[in-house]
Protein backbone atom coordinates (compact mmCIF):
# COMPACT_ATOMS: atom_id res chain seq x y z
CA UNK A 1 0.00 0.00 0.00
CA UNK A 2 2.61 1.92 0.83
CA UNK A 3 4.66 1.97 -2.22
CA UNK A 4 1.06 1.91 -4.45
CA UNK A 5 -0.02 5.45 -2.74
CA UNK A 6 3.34 7.02 -3.24
CA UNK A 7 4.71 5.38 -6.80
CA UNK A 8 2.77 5.51 -10.17
CA UNK A 9 2.63 1.56 -10.07
CA UNK A 10 -0.46 -0.81 -9.17
CA UNK A 11 -0.73 -4.16 -8.25
CA UNK A 12 -1.01 -6.26 -5.10
CA UNK A 13 2.50 -7.66 -5.00
CA UNK A 14 6.18 -6.38 -5.21
CA UNK A 15 5.67 -8.92 -8.67
CA UNK A 16 2.65 -6.90 -10.05
CA UNK A 17 4.32 -3.46 -9.13
CA UNK A 18 7.90 -4.57 -10.96
CA UNK A 19 5.73 -5.69 -13.88
CA UNK A 20 3.87 -2.55 -14.10
CA UNK A 21 7.36 -0.66 -13.88
CA UNK A 22 8.95 -2.88 -16.60
CA UNK A 23 5.75 -2.24 -19.14
CA UNK A 24 6.26 1.41 -18.38
CA UNK A 25 10.09 2.62 -16.86
CA UNK A 26 10.06 6.06 -18.55
CA UNK A 27 9.38 7.73 -14.77
CA UNK A 28 12.46 6.34 -13.35
CA UNK A 29 14.40 8.84 -14.97
CA UNK A 30 12.55 12.01 -14.26
CA UNK A 31 11.80 13.94 -11.52
CA UNK A 32 9.22 12.33 -8.86
CA UNK A 33 7.98 13.86 -6.01
CA UNK A 34 11.23 15.27 -3.77
CA UNK A 35 13.29 13.41 -5.93
CA UNK A 36 15.57 14.55 -8.91
CA UNK A 37 14.49 11.29 -10.62
CA UNK A 38 11.60 8.44 -10.34
CA UNK A 39 14.41 5.69 -9.49
CA UNK A 40 15.41 7.82 -6.57
CA UNK A 41 12.21 8.17 -5.71
CA UNK A 42 11.48 4.46 -5.68
CA UNK A 43 14.15 3.89 -3.97
CA UNK A 44 13.59 5.92 -0.51
CA UNK A 45 10.07 5.04 -0.58
CA UNK A 46 11.01 1.27 -1.03
CA UNK A 47 13.51 1.69 1.78
CA UNK A 48 10.76 3.27 3.59
CA UNK A 49 8.24 0.69 3.79
CA UNK A 50 11.32 -1.84 4.78
CA UNK A 51 11.88 -0.04 7.72
CA UNK A 52 8.07 -0.19 8.90
CA UNK A 53 7.12 -3.30 7.14
CA UNK A 54 9.90 -5.19 9.33
CA UNK A 55 10.11 -3.59 12.53
CA UNK A 56 13.91 -2.26 11.76
CA UNK A 57 16.06 0.60 13.52
CA UNK A 58 17.21 1.06 9.80
CA UNK A 59 17.13 -0.03 6.54
CA UNK A 60 19.16 0.85 3.52
CA UNK A 61 20.00 0.19 -0.32
CA UNK A 62 23.21 1.15 -1.89
CA UNK A 63 23.97 2.02 -5.94
CA UNK A 64 25.61 3.91 -8.26
CA UNK A 65 25.04 7.50 -8.61
CA UNK A 66 26.21 7.86 -12.72
CA UNK A 67 25.04 4.87 -14.65
CA UNK A 68 25.47 6.94 -17.83
CA UNK A 69 29.34 7.16 -16.77
CA UNK A 70 29.05 3.67 -16.17
CA UNK A 71 27.83 2.72 -19.63
CA UNK A 72 29.94 4.64 -21.29
CA UNK A 73 33.14 3.37 -19.24
CA UNK A 74 32.11 -0.34 -20.22
CA UNK A 75 31.42 0.54 -24.02
CA UNK A 76 34.78 1.87 -23.96
CA UNK A 77 35.88 -0.81 -22.03
CA UNK A 78 37.95 2.18 -19.66
CA UNK A 79 38.01 -0.77 -16.82
CA UNK A 80 41.26 1.85 -14.72
CA UNK A 81 38.38 4.42 -15.29
CA UNK A 82 36.08 2.11 -13.39
CA UNK A 83 38.50 0.78 -10.70
CA UNK A 84 39.82 4.15 -9.85
CA UNK A 85 36.00 6.28 -9.08
CA UNK A 86 36.04 6.76 -5.17
CA UNK A 87 33.61 6.33 -3.31
CA UNK A 88 31.59 9.61 -4.14
CA UNK A 89 30.60 7.66 -7.21
CA UNK A 90 28.19 5.22 -4.62
CA UNK A 91 25.14 6.08 -2.82
CA UNK A 92 23.06 4.71 -0.02
CA UNK A 93 19.88 5.42 1.03
CA UNK A 94 19.48 4.70 4.91
CA UNK A 95 16.19 5.39 6.23
CA UNK A 96 16.22 5.02 10.41
CA UNK A 97 12.67 4.81 12.14
CA UNK A 98 12.19 8.07 14.59
CA UNK A 99 12.18 5.53 17.63
CA UNK A 100 15.73 4.44 16.70
CA UNK A 101 16.94 7.27 18.24
CA UNK A 102 16.24 5.70 21.51
CA UNK A 103 18.95 3.72 20.82
CA UNK A 104 21.13 7.04 20.42
CA UNK A 105 20.63 8.96 23.72
CA UNK A 106 17.26 10.31 22.00
CA UNK A 107 19.28 12.30 19.87
CA UNK A 108 17.90 13.06 16.40
CA UNK A 109 21.28 14.34 15.35
CA UNK A 110 23.02 11.38 17.18
CA UNK A 111 20.92 9.12 14.54
CA UNK A 112 21.84 11.20 11.77
CA UNK A 113 25.34 10.78 12.07
CA UNK A 114 24.53 7.29 12.46
CA UNK A 115 22.55 7.08 9.47
CA UNK A 116 25.02 9.33 7.52
CA UNK A 117 28.27 6.81 9.01
CA UNK A 118 26.06 3.53 7.66
CA UNK A 119 25.67 5.66 4.36
CA UNK A 120 29.14 5.81 3.61
CA UNK A 121 30.35 2.62 4.87
CA UNK A 122 27.73 0.98 2.13
CA UNK A 123 28.99 3.44 -0.36
CA UNK A 124 32.68 1.80 0.51
CA UNK A 125 31.07 -1.43 0.03
CA UNK A 126 29.88 -0.45 -3.46
CA UNK A 127 33.16 0.32 -4.28
CA UNK A 128 34.59 -2.78 -3.17
CA UNK A 129 32.90 -4.55 -5.30
CA UNK A 130 32.26 -3.27 -8.53
CA UNK A 131 35.95 -4.49 -9.68
CA UNK A 132 34.68 -7.84 -9.23
CA UNK A 133 32.36 -7.73 -12.11
CA UNK A 134 35.08 -6.26 -14.42
CA UNK A 135 37.31 -8.67 -16.45
CA UNK A 136 40.36 -9.13 -15.12
CA UNK A 137 42.30 -6.93 -16.56
CA UNK A 138 45.62 -5.60 -14.71
CA UNK A 139 44.48 -2.64 -13.09
CA UNK A 140 41.53 -4.64 -12.35
CA UNK A 141 43.71 -7.09 -10.74
CA UNK A 142 45.89 -4.62 -9.22
CA UNK A 143 42.87 -2.81 -7.63
CA UNK A 144 41.64 -4.20 -4.06
CA UNK A 145 38.39 -5.34 -4.12
CA UNK A 146 36.10 -8.49 -3.03
CA UNK A 147 33.92 -11.07 -4.70
CA UNK A 148 30.89 -9.82 -5.00
CA UNK A 149 28.17 -11.03 -3.13
CA UNK A 150 24.96 -12.87 -4.16
CA UNK A 151 23.52 -15.09 -0.97
CA UNK A 152 21.58 -13.16 0.65
CA UNK A 153 22.63 -13.57 4.80
CA UNK A 154 21.49 -12.86 8.81
CA UNK A 155 23.77 -11.42 11.27
CA UNK A 156 22.91 -12.24 14.93
CA UNK A 157 24.45 -10.36 18.10
CA UNK A 158 27.21 -8.32 15.70
CA UNK A 159 27.46 -5.29 18.05
CA UNK A 160 29.74 -7.62 20.26
CA UNK A 161 31.96 -8.02 17.67
CA UNK A 162 32.02 -5.95 14.51
CA UNK A 163 33.40 -2.88 14.74
CA UNK A 164 31.01 -0.79 12.90
CA UNK A 165 28.15 -2.34 14.08
CA UNK A 166 29.19 -1.82 18.13
CA UNK A 167 29.78 1.86 16.89
CA UNK A 168 26.20 1.96 16.12
CA UNK A 169 24.45 -0.24 18.02
CA UNK A 170 23.53 -2.64 15.41
CA UNK A 171 22.81 -6.30 16.77
CA UNK A 172 20.84 -7.88 14.39
CA UNK A 173 20.67 -7.61 10.49
CA UNK A 174 19.83 -9.01 6.98
CA UNK A 175 21.63 -8.24 3.86
CA UNK A 176 20.23 -9.07 0.69
CA UNK A 177 22.27 -8.98 -2.14
CA UNK A 178 20.98 -8.17 -5.59
CA UNK A 179 22.75 -8.25 -9.60
CA UNK A 180 21.66 -5.69 -11.76
CA UNK A 181 22.34 -5.50 -15.67
CA UNK A 182 24.09 -2.61 -17.46
CA UNK A 183 23.88 -2.40 -21.21
CA UNK A 184 24.79 -6.48 -21.05
CA UNK A 185 26.48 -7.18 -18.37
CA UNK A 186 25.82 -8.28 -14.85
CA UNK A 187 26.92 -6.73 -11.58
CA UNK A 188 26.64 -9.33 -8.75
CA UNK A 189 26.25 -7.42 -5.49
CA UNK A 190 25.44 -4.08 -7.61
CA UNK A 191 22.73 -3.46 -4.73
CA UNK A 192 21.41 -4.63 -1.77
CA UNK A 193 18.94 -4.03 1.18
CA UNK A 194 19.72 -4.29 4.62
CA UNK A 195 17.88 -4.14 7.85
CA UNK A 196 19.00 -3.04 11.03
CA UNK A 197 18.10 -3.67 14.35
CA UNK A 198 19.29 -1.96 17.97
CA UNK A 199 17.32 -4.81 19.92
CA UNK A 200 14.32 -6.87 20.38
CA UNK A 201 14.16 -10.09 18.12
CA UNK A 202 16.52 -11.47 15.55
CA UNK A 203 15.42 -11.13 12.07
CA UNK A 204 14.24 -15.11 10.85
CA UNK A 205 14.34 -16.81 7.66
CA UNK A 206 10.95 -15.44 6.62
CA UNK A 207 12.13 -12.28 6.80
CA UNK A 208 15.61 -12.96 4.81
CA UNK A 209 13.20 -14.46 2.17
CA UNK A 210 11.02 -11.25 2.38
CA UNK A 211 13.20 -9.19 2.28
CA UNK A 212 15.00 -10.64 -1.08
CA UNK A 213 11.42 -10.21 -2.80
CA UNK A 214 12.28 -6.30 -1.58
CA UNK A 215 15.77 -6.24 -2.62
CA UNK A 216 14.80 -7.86 -6.30
CA UNK A 217 12.16 -5.24 -6.72
CA UNK A 218 14.82 -2.63 -6.17
CA UNK A 219 17.26 -4.21 -8.78
CA UNK A 220 14.63 -4.33 -11.14
CA UNK A 221 13.90 -0.97 -11.32
CA UNK A 222 17.70 -0.69 -11.32
CA UNK A 223 18.07 -2.71 -14.51
CA UNK A 224 15.30 -1.06 -16.18
CA UNK A 225 16.91 2.49 -15.42
CA UNK A 226 20.58 1.37 -16.76
CA UNK A 227 18.87 0.07 -19.93
CA UNK A 228 17.64 4.12 -20.40
CA UNK A 229 20.79 5.26 -19.79
CA UNK A 230 21.87 2.57 -22.39
CA UNK A 231 19.36 3.80 -24.99
CA UNK A 232 20.68 7.78 -25.01
CA UNK A 233 18.39 8.12 -21.40
CA UNK A 234 20.33 10.85 -18.69
CA UNK A 235 19.82 9.62 -15.26
CA UNK A 236 22.13 10.69 -12.56
CA UNK A 237 21.23 10.22 -8.65
CA UNK A 238 22.00 13.29 -6.45
CA UNK A 239 19.94 12.45 -3.42
CA UNK A 240 21.34 10.64 -0.18
CA UNK A 241 24.57 12.76 0.44
CA UNK A 242 25.70 14.04 3.85
CA UNK A 243 23.15 17.23 3.67
CA UNK A 244 19.75 14.58 2.49
CA UNK A 245 20.53 12.56 5.26
CA UNK A 246 20.71 15.24 8.08
CA UNK A 247 17.37 16.85 6.51
CA UNK A 248 15.80 14.01 6.34
CA UNK A 249 16.33 12.42 9.86
CA UNK A 250 16.39 15.93 11.87
CA UNK A 251 13.94 17.58 9.85
CA UNK A 252 16.45 20.92 9.93
CA UNK A 253 18.44 22.42 7.00
CA UNK A 254 21.96 20.60 6.49
CA UNK A 255 24.42 19.85 8.92
CA UNK A 256 26.91 22.11 9.58
CA UNK A 257 30.61 21.59 8.28
CA UNK A 258 31.93 18.74 9.83
CA UNK A 259 28.96 17.64 11.99
CA UNK A 260 28.24 14.25 10.18
CA UNK A 261 31.20 11.70 9.79
CA UNK A 262 31.75 9.28 7.39
CA UNK A 263 35.25 7.47 5.82
CA UNK A 264 36.40 7.91 2.36
CA UNK A 265 38.34 5.80 0.52
CA UNK A 266 39.96 6.17 -2.78
CA UNK A 267 41.43 3.40 -5.48
CA UNK A 268 44.71 5.58 -6.34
Amino acid sequence: AHLRARLPLSGRTLADLGRDLAAAPDWLAAPHGAFGTGLESLVHETVTASADAFGADFAMSRGMRSLPDLVRALRGENWAAICDWDITHFFCCVVPRPEAAAHFGGSRAALADAAWAMSSRMSYNSWHFVAGNLPREPEVVARDHFVPPVIPDVAYFSDQHHHGHVNNNVRFSVRSPQPVEVDGRRFDGFMDLRLLRCAGEPFGEQDLLAAHRVSGFVARATSLAAALVAAGTGLEVTAFDSDWHWTAVTGTGPAAPGALAGPDRRAS
